[in-house]
């Protein structure tokens, strides 16, 4: 994220971070997506660069279905209003 911060700093790029939530909860990730947690600090890092506009969750089926509770979490750490629409 401190790489593609820096690219985008100082230009019109709008950054917004790709999110790999239909890692969360694979038996074939790593242990760290095996916890519910995981996405939440992401969200948590991103705070550090300004550049960060916003997040992009993928893939969109597991938004809903949300196995692990990954997205819950997400929501509950940093979604307490609702989100801008980009402009």
């Amino acid at each position: 994220m401190s790489w593609w911060a820096k690219t985008a700093q100082g230009s019109r790029t709008k950054l917004y971070v790709g999110e790999a939530l239909y890692k969360a909860g694979d038996p074939a990730q790593a242990a760290a997506w095996q916890d519910p947690a995981e996405l939440s600090r992401h969200l948590t890092l991103a705070k550090d660069h300004s550049e960060v506009r916003g997040h992009v969750f993928f893939a969109a089926k597991e938004v809903t279905a949300d196995p692990i509770g990954a997205m819950a979490r997400v929501v509950a750490d940093h979604y307490g209003r609702p989100a801008r629409t980009p402009r």
